[in-house]
């Protein structure tokens, strides 16, 4: 388009149709509006009560544009788009498939700042959902910590004397964390391709978990498990590199084909990762049961730390996509293996006690 401007009308009537907000109607056409359509959207905002031209082109009989955001943001060129939904109390920035979530308009800034105060009577949809993940996130966290963290206080003298600690902590809450991200965006990247949330949900949920446990079992062959942790990692950076540049590519020239056709082939992109991921925890719970007289006690450890990464990962990638895309997310879930492997490279490089 030579100039989208001439592609595009706005009216508003202040009449109260939904709730207490104006009503805004947005016209777009694909080619320009030719002086006669121009003409008749002239002629519509006077037959409607109390309504007004929010915007058109310029030259439009008895429309010209009332003074605000619509008309500012019009106005501005590409390249200044940036500082216009920077400086906008909401979020209007384009939805994309990195970002879905088209209702999404209060900042978690904003939101945060503001969550003492009680919700306006004129929108009470406007941030009520943000306000929901944000109490989710706090209780799971808390209820995660109570009942998954706060026990070891009850055997803290059996605790202590656990070794190394703080790395395995890192270690299987790194696993827990990355695992979670993963799970949810790549809910997400299948969720066109396979045509409705829940297929994406169940598909990728039963992919995942089923190759996981084929993983886990899988582990039991491993012989060098330092060694090992590092090889898988350097699978997933691959894994995850083709998530971010060539699954889109790959599915949608596949997206015509028949259902049962996406659904394997969504198991079978699924299928790798799940089978390393499946790995990383049972050779982290194998390793920390030799490192201490009290086995059953440390194994415990690692799965509450692991258990409390993934209750709370699940609110926080939510909240991290919604602010940032599920790019963002998946990357994020890379980062939590790498800081795995790094505390587990930390952790192995101290020798094992030797069983009298």
């Amino acid at each position: 388009m030579a100039d989208p401007a001439d592609h595009i009308l706005v009216a508003q009537t202040d009449q109260n149709f939904i709730g207490t907000s104006p009503s805004t109607t947005i016209v777009v056409k694909r080619t320009a509006f030719l002086p006669g359509e121009l003409a008749g959207f002239s002629a519509a905002l006077g037959a409607v009560p109390e309504t007004a031209s929010l915007f058109a082109p310029a030259g439009t009989a008895g429309s010209a544009p009332v003074p605000g955001p619509v008309a500012r943001y019009m106005a501005t060129a590409n390249a200044g788009l940036g500082a216009f939904y920077a400086s906008y109390p909401f979020d209007v920035t384009p939805t994309t498939d990195n970002d879905p979530f088209f209702w999404h308009f209060a900042r978690f800034g904003t939101v945060v700042a503001g969550y003492g105060h009680s919700l306006s009577s004129a929108d009470r949809e406007n941030a009520v959902g943000e306000r929901v993940l944000l109490l989710l996130l706090v209780l799971s966290a808390a209820i995660a910590a109570v009942f998954l963290l706060l026990p070891f206080a009850a055997i803290r003298s059996t605790w202590v004397q656990l070794p190394h600690k703080a790395l395995s902590g890192v270690f299987f809450a790194g696993v827990g964390f990355g695992f979670i991200f993963f799970e949810i965006t790549l809910m997400q990247l299948l969720n066109l391709f396979l045509g409705y949330p829940t297929y994406a949900l169940t598909v990728t949920l039963m992919a995942l978990l089923v190759f996981t446990g084929l993983g886990a079992l899988a582990s039991m062959r491993v012989q060098r498990p330092r060694r090992a942790v590092t090889v898988l990692l350097g699978i997933v950076v691959g894994l995850c590199s083709f998530y971010l540049l060539g699954l889109g590519p790959l599915t949608r020239a596949l997206l015509v084909a028949p259902m049962a056709a996406r659904v394997a082939l969504s198991v079978a992109v699924l299928a790798p990762l799940g089978l390393c991921l499946g790995m990383f925890m049972p050779l982290g719970l194998r390793e920390i049961a030799r490192r201490s007289p009290h086995p059953r006690t440390y194994v415990a450890w690692g799965w509450a730390a692991n258990g409390f990464a993934s209750v709370v990962g699940s609110a926080a990638a939510t909240i991290l996509a919604m602010s940032y895309g599920f790019d963002l997310v998946l990357g994020l879930g890379l980062a939590c293996y790498v800081v795995a492997t790094a505390a587990w490279v930390r952790l192995t490089a101290v020798p094992a006690p030797v069983a009298a």
